[in-house]
Formats: C-alpha cells, sequence, structure tokens
C-alpha cells in the first residue's frame, strides 16, 4: 500500500505545494519507527560475532564484493539512461558502459568463487532450488509492483 500511495501522494505535494513536503511528511513516520524500535527490539541471544571488535567484523564485509556488484549496476543502469535520452545503443558510451557492465560482472563471479562462504551472495546457496525459486518469485512480484508505482500516478 504504501509503495503505491507513495509516488502518489509525493505527487501531490510536489504539483500543490513544493517536494520539500515529502521530505517532511516522513519525519513523524521515522520518528515513530525510531521510538517503537528502541522501546521493542530486543536482540537475539549471542552469536559468534557479538564478542569480536568493530574493525574486525568491518573486515569480515564483503566489500570488494558490494562494490563490484554496485558498480555492474550502475555502468548497466547509466547504458539504459542513456538510450533513454536518445542516444543510439551503438554509441560507444553506451557500448562501454555494457561492455564495463558485463566485465565487472564477470569479475564478481570471479570474486565469489574465490572468497567461498565469506562472500557477498555465497556461492553454496546459488545452486539450491528453493532459494532460486524464492528469487524468481520476489523477482516477479516486485516488477509488477514497480510497474504500478511508475503508471499509477499517469493514470
Amino acid at each position: 500500500m504504501g509503495s503505491t500511495l507513495g509516488p502518489i501522494i509525493g505527487g501531490a505535494f510536489t504539483e500543490y505545494s513544493t517536494w520539500r513536503w515529502s521530505f517532511y511528511f516522513n519525519l513523524p513516520i521515522g520518528t515513530v519507527t525510531a521510538i517503537v524500535l528502541i522501546i521493542f527490539f530486543t536482540p537475539h541471544a549471542k552469536h559468534s560475532m557479538m564478542d569480536k571488535s568493530f574493525i574486525y567484523r568491518m573486515f569480515e564485509l564483503d566489500l570488494i564484493g558490494n562494490v563490484l556488484i554496485l558498480g555492474a549496476t550502475v555502468q548497466l543502469f547509466l547504458a539504459l539512461q542513456y538510450t533513454e535520452t536518445h542516444v543510439p545503443w551503438n554509441d560507444p558510451i553506451v557500448v562501454g558502459l555494457l561492455s564495463g557492465a558485463g566485465g565487472t560482472l564477470v569479475v564478481f563471479c570471479i570474486w565469489m568463487w574465490w572468497k567461498a562462504d565469506g562472500a557477498l551472495i555465497p556461492p553454496r546457496i546459488i545452486g539450491q532450488r528453493s532459494v532460486a525459486a524464492s528469487c524468481a518469485v520476489a523477482f516477479f512480484l516486485y516488477a509488477s509492483t514497480l510497474i504500478h508505482m511508475f503508471y499509477l500516478p499517469f493514470w
């Protein structure tokens, strides 16, 4: 409901007042959420990383994997955005961005294989049918939600 009403309310704020009201509207909602989390959230029982230092836990994150996958998606989205602004698909910028996105994705896959269980997406879970099926279902559900979010304000 929020993903459908949000763009409509944001569009109404932008059209009939200023775009800043979209941010002001979220302040009380964020405040209530933060207060509820502070009051009611209790962390689970201790796990193996709670005894480790903050620096150690930071190095356990797959920051390189994050940078690689973000770089690939940014390049892909930039290429798609350029083609939306009437830049032809055979333009060197678009071809370079698409090639860079593909190359960075290959490097990311090699990085995941090399990093094994410490990777951003551990390769041992990728081959599981239940994981693949749930990812496919989530993809199609979110795609249908995005279509409604995009077209509903026009209609």
